[in-house]
């Protein structure tokens, strides 16, 4: 059947839709940017500035085809120009979603498929005008219900500032509750997103979890666990509040005696003043970005992942460390912890900077535990393979059409 995946960026779309390819489908992805070489505006551009060019191939994804990608020139203009003119990242966001969003929807009424799955904040107006066409609809949540990050909002400080403007939050919120309304069926990535969705009395019957997963051919366990002399830590995410990384960067203030060091691996975001004050210690290593293959070897070469998030609805990179044969320290609004559990790690409650603390020097403490929750890790994300997100996805589409 035919298929249209819309998504106004890239994110972890490529898997979604090799799992429709695999399954037979007819599969178009409605894009804003892809990064195509015999583009020559694109070429030029990518000779012109090396750091650019680096930006542009991250734009593109050699496990599905070009040809069944299509672009929006609208939302590649905007792509370019738009972070000159919007300082404000919410709201440059919110403009690209709504520029791809009133593309999408003519090539829906153009293409008529039978199923379009859109990426959430971006397809509005697509859900609309394929609902009126008959169209069935599946919202790929990529976070949680609105509903949770407006509470956040109220009840941290940080979280309302780093999410927008009221008045601009207040736009989105709308959209997304929109969305929900407008969808036959929703892909959440965990447990935890899943609940939120409930709390707001969404109907279970139109909700299916899938998981997203990781690469065992490049995240695979470390080969021997030494007693470290200094325990390494290691953090790789964006450098935002919202992932608890200043909570873990006033920790590692605290225990500048002690032998504990921290890596923080992940591209600049609005915590990354707080990582430059702390620069000068000793205990601090920054590094903004790593491919798969490098990222994969400073992760065996660490002792403890952590990750003290206050929203991630999964964060596949919690797998790709526990694959590494690393212990985890996360929190319960992480979706991904609920893999790693209570035997292969520490999760507490968002905000918890005692319980950060306390699990932290228990490896200082006990370096055994490194590697009995180590192994347990590796253990138990096995089953969380790239291949049982696409059986899921594909069982998504075909509950949409038995039901």
């Amino acid at each position: 059947m035919r298929i249209l995946v819309s998504n106004p960026s890239k994110q972890y779309t490529p898997f979604l839709i090799q799992a429709l390819l695999q399954a037979g489908h007819e599969v178009w992805f409605v894009t804003s940017y892809w990064y195509r070489s015999e583009h020559r505006i694109l070429r030029w551009l990518a000779k012109w500035n090396q750091r650019l060019a680096t930006e542009l191939k991250k734009k593109q994804d050699k496990s599905i085809p070009e040809k069944i990608v299509l672009t929006n020139p609208w939302g590649t203009l905007y792509k370019f120009l738009g972070r000159f003119i919007i300082r404000d990242v919410e709201r440059w966001s919110y403009y690209e979603d709504r520029i791809h969003d009133r593309w999408a929807k003519g090539l829906v009424k153009r293409m008529q498929p039978a199923v379009l799955i859109g990426y959430e904040k971006s397809c509005k107006d697509s859900f609309r005008i394929a609902k009126q066409l008959g169209v069935h609809t599946i919202l790929d949540l990529a976070q949680v219900h609105t509903a949770f990050i407006q509470q956040l909002r109220k009840e941290t400080s940080f979280f309302a500032s780093i999410t927008g403007k009221q008045s601009l939050f207040e736009r989105i919120h709308a959209i997304k509750q929109a969305e929900y309304t407008l969808s036959d069926h929703v892909i959440c990535l965990s447990n935890f997103a899943t609940e939120t969705m409930l709390q707001q009395g969404f109907p279970k019957e139109k909700l299916h979890i899938a998981n997203l997963g990781f690469d065992p051919k490049r995240f695979h366990p470390k080969v021997t666990y030494n007693k470290p002399d200094i325990l390494q830590l290691i953090y790789v995410g964006i450098v935002t509040r919202r992932k608890g990384i200043h909570l873990l960067i006033e920790l590692m203030q605290a225990i500048q005696t002690l032998p504990v060091h921290l890596t923080v691996v992940g591209p600049w975001g609005d915590a990354t003043d707080i990582l430059n004050t702390q620069s000068n210690y000793s205990n601090i290593t920054y590094i903004p970005y790593l491919h798969h293959e490098a990222l994969a070897e400073r992760l065996q070469q660490s002792d403890v992942f952590v990750l003290p998030s206050y929203l991630d609805s999964w964060a596949a990179v919690v797998l790709e460390a526990m694959a590494c044969g690393l212990p985890v320290i996360t929190t319960s609004q992480t979706g991904a912890s609920e893999v790693v559990g209570n035997d292969a790690g520490f999760v507490l409650t968002a905000g918890d900077m005692e319980g950060l603390k306390n699990a932290v020097m228990h490896y200082a403490k006990h370096p055994e535990a490194i590697e009995m929750h180590g192994r347990n890790a590796v253990a138990k994300v096995q089953e969380y393979e790239w291949k049982r997100y696409f059986q899921k996805v594909q069982r998504v589409v075909e509950h949409a059409f038995v039901n």
